[in-house]
């Protein structure tokens, strides 16, 4: 949907509502708009108001563009003295606070690297504010001590989106989360998707966040960057039978795909050999890598290369039907 498709709706439905210019509405006080086109670099070796629970630094080189390029590091070491385990950054700086559909932001990109150890990372992007927030449901895997950019579409929500937080009165919705953006969270975390997010032990780098406007493309400026493998929907979701992972590869080594249950544990794991890029199937006939049928419940589909990936939660109804 276009931005002004967007302000028209949000309009019409705040006005049935009897809740335009925030009447009746509760939401952070006004902030300027951010621009389409701001880019945090952390080039200047600070972390640049990005904050949290947990360990953040800047190695000040290394970064997407390379040597002397900063980056921002996220870390949970999960070890004693420290038992933080929440894997995440937040900024609530006045380059992101206000209304993002007034200012005509479709997209947000951003780079990760799976610095360190290789860690089983689904990284989200989540905004709003304190009462109202929303997290993309994609999440992202980023490739082990590599760059590859990621993007996250605004235009299409609430689909793909999952609610976390909703404590307003009345309750807040995906598009005045978007007019009323106080914070923009970057975290880790596995569906299904709540309030708090899954523990983890893990280290991640974010680069070269961009805010894009409509019309602007998806800039993939500086050194080559990887691309991720782009999972789609599955489909149908929920199911009853047999379920369709639809993704695209771009660099042409072996592509993994991973079935996931809610507590976490692998179920079924299936590896491709070096696929040429370009859009590929693989059915998950509900069979677990022990040959059995698994008990119906929420899932998670993780599909990724050595340039990275992408994971997509879905809902398998079991079979027989």
């Amino acid at each position: 949907m276009r931005p002004t498709a967007i302000r028209f709706a949000t309009a019409t439905m705040l006005t049935g509502l009897g809740l335009i210019h925030g009447v009746g509405f509760r939401c952070p006080a006004a902030f300027a708009n951010p621009v389409p086109g701001f880019i945090e670099h952390w080039n200047a070796g600070t972390t640049a108001g990005w904050t949290g629970g947990d360990f953040y630094s800047n190695p000040g080189t290394g970064g997407q563009l390379g040597a002397g390029d900063g980056y921002l590091v996220m870390s949970t070491p999960g070890t004693p003295p420290s038992n933080i385990l929440y894997l995440g950054a937040r900024v609530s700086t006045s380059d992101f606070t206000g209304n993002w559909i007034a200012a005509g932001i479709t997209h947000v990109q951003f780079w990760l690297n799976d610095v360190g150890t290789p860690d089983p990372l689904e990284i989200h992007f989540v905004i709003g504010w304190y009462q109202n927030f929303w997290q993309y449901d994609t999440g992202f895997i980023p490739p082990a001590g590599s760059w590859a950019s990621f993007v996250v579409d605004l235009t299409r929500g609430p689909t793909g989106w999952t609610q976390i937080i909703n404590s307003a009165s009345p309750p807040g919705t995906y598009l005045t989360a978007l007019e009323n953006v106080q914070t923009v969270l970057i975290r880790h975390d596995k569906a299904p998707y709540i309030q708090h997010p899954d523990e983890i032990a893990a280290d991640v780098g974010l680069d070269e966040l961009s805010l894009l406007g409509d019309g602007a493309g998806v800039p993939l400026s500086g050194r080559p960057t990887s691309r991720a493998v782009e999972l789609r929907a599955p489909y149908p979701n929920p199911s009853h039978g047999a379920v369709s992972m639809t993704f695209e590869s771009f660099d042409g080594s072996p592509v993994h795909l991973e079935i996931v249950d809610v507590a976490g544990r692998l179920i079924r794991h299936d590896v491709l050999g070096s696929p040429a890029p370009g859009l590929h199937s693989w059915i998950w006939d509900g069979r677990t890598d022990a040959g059995v049928t698994a008990q119906a419940g929420s899932f998670r589909a993780r599909v990724y290369s050595a340039s990275g990936g992408t994971g997509r939660p879905f809902v398998w109804l079991g079979g027989g039907r």
